[in-house]
C-alpha cells in the first residue's frame, strides 16, 4: 500500500516536471524574440487582424450558436456562466452532461455521451459550453454549421502556477516541493 501511494506521488512529480519543462521551452520557442516588443514583455508584439475601415464596416450581430471549450484555470467557469445566462435569456438549447461541467474526459466527445433524457428531439443544440476533449467531427454533429467556436488561452506559466495552487500540489508531492523551486530552476 505504501509503495502504491509513493508511486502515485512520484508520478505526479514527474508529470509536473515534464509539463513545466514543456511549457517553458515550447512557449519560448513559439514566442521567440521580437525586437519591437518591450524588453520586459514576455509576449510577442501583436498586430491588428483587420483594418480600421474593415472594423467600421463590420456589424456586430448576436450569435445564437456557440461552442465554448472550457480551459482549466483560465476563468472559464466565469465566462461559462455569462454564456449560460445569455442562452437562458434567449431560450436557447444546451448540450448538458448528467452532472458537473464535463462531457467526455478520458475519451474525446461523442454525441452518445449526452444523457438520453437530456437530448434534444432534433439532435442539434445552440450552446455547447463544457470541458471536453475536442473532436470537431463529433461536435459538428450536434451543433449547427454557423456555430462560433470560442475558448480562452492563458500565459502558460501563470496557468501552471494557478493550477499548482488550486490542486495544492505542495501537499500532494511527497517531497513538498514549492513552486519557487521550479521558478528558480527555469529562471522565471
Amino acid at each position: 500500500m505504501k509503495h502504491t501511494v509513493a508511486a502515485k506521488k512520484l508520478g505526479v512529480v514527474a508529470v509536473a516536471l515534464v509539463l513545466l519543462n514543456l511549457l517553458y521551452h515550447h512557449y519560448n520557442n513559439l514566442v521567440g524574440h521580437d525586437p519591437i516588443a518591450p524588453a520586459h514583455s514576455p509576449y510577442p508584439r501583436t498586430e491588428a487582424v483587420t483594418s480600421p475601415q474593415e472594423d467600421a464596416e463590420r456589424k456586430c450581430e448576436p450569435q445564437k450558436n456557440l461552442v465554448y471549450l472550457k480551459t482549466h484555470k483560465c476563468a472559464s467557469s466565469t465566462l461559462q456562466r455569462v454564456f449560460l445566462r445569455y442562452g437562458k435569456e434567449h431560450e436557447l438549447s444546451f448540450v448538458l452532461p448528467a452532472s458537473s461541467n464535463y462531457l467526455g474526459w478520458k475519451l474525446p466527445f461523442r454525441p452518445r455521451m449526452i444523457p438520453p433524457d437530456l437530448r434534444s428531439p432534433s439532435g442539434k443544440y445552440n450552446m455547447f459550453l463544457l470541458h471536453t476533449r475536442f473532436s470537431e467531427d463529433a461536435i459538428s454533429q450536434v451543433m449547427p454549421r454557423d456555430s462560433v467556436y470560442v475558448t480562452i488561452l492563458r500565459e502558460p506559466m501563470d496557468q501552471f502556477e494557478s493550477l499548482w495552487g488550486f490542486q495544492e500540489l505542495e501537499k500532494v508531492l511527497f517531497c513538498k516541493l514549492k513552486l519557487e523551486y521550479f521558478k528558480r530552476i527555469y529562471n522565471l
